[in-house]
């Protein structure tokens, strides 16, 4: 094979391997510059194709799927189809050009989904099957050998309840311990319908949605035909049979071992919590492994759901479950001549409480803004809901009518954290989840996404994990931050170092070309290094900042409040202790006296309560109050006291992050200016030892330091 190209750059860069600060000694044709330890095919899977099929998006972004296909070459997947038919001798699998593999077949046009990749047998008599071959993502084996076996336990129940409706499969004989898992299931025509069930075809019932809202209808009775007991997922028992067993539900990527349970309550708590978990930044976990950005916005709207899911009466009910499909939205269902021919991609599918089962699916719903925040009905639900109590299952209508809360949990907790995106977490998404569980009772709307915010803020401020998140996020923005100023310093020393030995080379004395190729390394290496401090500063930063603006309003909120409150209550104390002139015949005025000087009473209190007592009683009530004697030098008002102690945790929260975002801000403009500085000396440096003759000139020399 022909070598590769050296860098265009005069300085070798650093390899793109993480963790690898060695040069490089070359720029593969995919884009990716790796040093000698590095240019293997374990780091670089391309380099096993030939020279021309490197090229590409496929080559440069998905190398992981190499691995994969080998993988496939090496299974006997066609031996296992025909072993499980012995109608057939023989067959071919049918697999797709790897280059062109993510830009032709990726969205369910035709090879793959989002999490397994479909690949078509064909038998010597003509009938076709699909090996379903789980994708090497980001769960576990064990993990993916329990999706595996859940989806086939959950396909088998449903061929004695839907029928054709649902493709046969079969399960080969795998071992455990092979992170390669897949499924044999037979060929269902059809196309899918995602192109049908645009928000506008919904809106406005066309043809293709009117007939699916029938068979639909069908499909639900049916599935309503058989019961199970507890929540979970469906396994196969030995020796036949299945179980519910714990419930597999993706959560932003995670699949915990969670159940199974009595309750829908139950279910959705545990995966709160754990997706709680998931957002929470602590000072020994950093932020990347929380998932998206705008961490403490998600936190705050997880308590929400978690306090909404736990006052909700109709998940704590118990009794019988059904199974649901957990992901049934267009793009998972084949219709043929307008109608569903089949269902497709029961994987994580669940046994849940009716009233979560029967909900509509997500093929009938455009969760738009507009739907949001009526929180009313789509065109499509209303009709499934008109042709089910058609076929006499009002019981099923009702379970549709009063399904938002459950699409809004999906919503809310596995879609996008950007607020203001489509699908995110918006101000309309939050308050439409809201009045979806609890109606007229959801209280008054607030003006923006901020001033809930602001409230939630309010609310859960001494919550103890939100407590943590802010001290994490504030932690590791602050540590990057010291990080990226540590290698602009080291930057800066080398700096020194290196302009020194240029100072004394001329073209009549050869410069020290080891010590400059030290040195420019090294600034090198640490300008990366402060780089990349900075940037995972900078992103900390940008979490910080967010909830800034929020925090300072929740304090000012606070102390407005208990301004007015505690105003109000020293008002009445001051009425109670001196009776306006008109309730002195009310026959109070001793009863009140007595009351504020008696010695039993005082006795109740600290020590301090035995100072004299004034005629007034106010030097009396500040005493028994906050346990300070009348001579003190300041006495402080109900108001300070109060204002310290419930504004002190917001206050404390905004100066924290925005010192925070700060600090990140600040290094982020150092590093630039630094690494500014540090490459361009590095050029000098190169310069000066090509015009010594030290180096060679760009496109001279060797370049078969890494080849294919």
């Amino acid at each position: 094979m022909a070598p590769l190209p050296r860098s265009r750059s005069s300085v070798s860069p650093i390899c793109t391997v993480a963790a690898c600060d060695d040069l490089a000694k070359g720029v593969t044709r995919c884009g990716r510059t790796l040093c000698e330890l590095h240019a293997v095919p374990k780091y670089h899977p391309c380099l096993l194709l030939p020279a021309d099929r490197q090229r590409g998006r496929s080559c440069k972004d998905n190398h992981d799927f190499y691995g994969l296909f080998a993988q496939i070459v090496d299974a006997p997947i066609v031996a296992d189809a025909v072993a499980l038919r012995p109608e057939a001798t023989s067959g071919t699998l049918e697999l797709p050009v790897v280059t062109e593999y993510m830009k032709e077949y990726r969205g369910h046009i035709k090879w793959m989904g989002y999490r397994n990749i479909a690949l078509k047998i064909t038998f010597n008599d003509g009938v076709r099957w699909l090996a379903r071959v789980r994708l090497n993502d980001i769960y576990t084996p064990a993990v993916r050998r329990s999706i595996m076996l859940s989806e086939y336990a959950t396909l088998m129940v449903l061929q004695e309840m839907l029928g054709k409706l649902v493709p046969r499969v079969w399960l080969p004989p795998q071992d455990p311990n092979f992170e390669f898992t897949y499924l044999l299931m037979e060929f269902v025509e059809g196309q899918s319908l995602h192109s049908f069930f645009d928000a506008k075809a919904i809106h406005e019932m066309r043809p293709p949605v009117k007939a699916a809202v029938s068979d639909y209808a069908e499909i639900m009775i049916k599935l309503a035909s058989r019961s199970f007991n507890g929540v979970g997922s469906l396994y196969p028992a030995k020796p036949s049979g299945y179980t519910v067993g714990p419930a597999l539900s993706d959560i932003r990527g995670s699949v915990p071992t969670i159940g199974p349970f009595r309750t829908s309550q139950d279910l959705h708590l545990a995966r709160i919590d754990h997706y709680l978990n998931m957002v929470q930044v602590t000072t020994l976990r950093p932020p990347e492994l929380a998932g998206n950005p705008v961490r403490i916005l998600r936190y705050l709207v997880a308590l929400e759901l978690r306090d909404l899911i736990r006052g909700c009466t109709e998940m704590a009910r118990e009794g019988a479950t059904y199974i649901k499909h957990t992901d049934d939205a267009a793009h998972n269902m084949l219709g043929v001549d307008g109608r569903i021919n089949a269902i497709i991609d029961w994987e994580m599918a669940l046994v849940v409480p009716f009233a979560e089962a029967f909900s509509a699916p997500l093929a009938f719903l455009p969760l738009d803004e507009t739907t949001l925040e009526s929180n009313g009905l789509t065109k499509a639900e209303e009709a499934l809901i008109s042709e089910l109590e058609r076929r006499g299952r009002p019981d099923i209508a009702n379970a549709v009518r009063g399904g938002r809360k459950y699409h809004c949990l999906l919503r809310l907790v596995d879609g996008p954290a950007i607020p203001g995106a489509t699908g995110g977490i918006t101000l309309t998404s939050i308050w439409g989840t809201r009045q979806a569980f609890l109606g007229a009772e959801a209280g008054e709307k607030p003006a923006s996404l901020e001033d809930w915010y602001a409230d939630a803020l309010a609310q859960y401020a001494n919550e103890p994990g939100l407590e943590a998140t802010v001290d994490g996020l504030v932690n590791w923005t602050t540590l990057n931050a010291d990080l990226a100023t540590a290698a602009c310093d080291e930057v800066e020393d080398h700096l020194v170092t290196l302009r020194a030995l240029l100072d004394v080379a001329t073209p009549q004395s050869s410069p020290n070309a080891i010590a400059i190729e030290r040195e420019t390394r090294a600034i090198i290496k640490a300008v990366k290094q402060a780089r990349r401090a900075s940037n995972a500063a900078s992103r900390f930063g940008a979490d910080c900042r967010e909830a800034v603006a929020p925090a300072q309003k929740a304090s000012a909120k606070m102390h407005a409040s208990h301004d007015y409150g505690f105003r109000k209550m020293v008002h009445s104390f001051g009425n109670m202790l001196h009776p306006r002139k008109k309730d002195k015949d009310k026959g109070c005025r001793e009863l009140l006296r007595v009351r504020s000087t008696s010695p039993r009473r005082a006795s109740r209190h600290s020590p301090t309560a035995s100072a004299p007592t004034s005629r007034r009683g106010s030097a009396d009530i500040t005493a028994l109050t906050f346990g300070t004697s009348p001579a003190s030098s300041r006495r402080p008002s109900l108001v300070d006291i109060h204002r310290r102690v419930s504004g002190r945790t917001l206050d404390d929260i905004a100066h924290r992050l925005e010192t925070a975002a700060d600090e990140a801000d600040n290094a982020a403009r150092s590093t630039e200016a630094v690494a500014e500085k540090g490459l361009a000396a590095v050029a000098a440096a190169q310069r000066v030892a090509e015009a010594s003759g030290v180096l060679q000139p760009e496109g001279e020399g060797d370049s078969s330091a890494m080849s294919d």
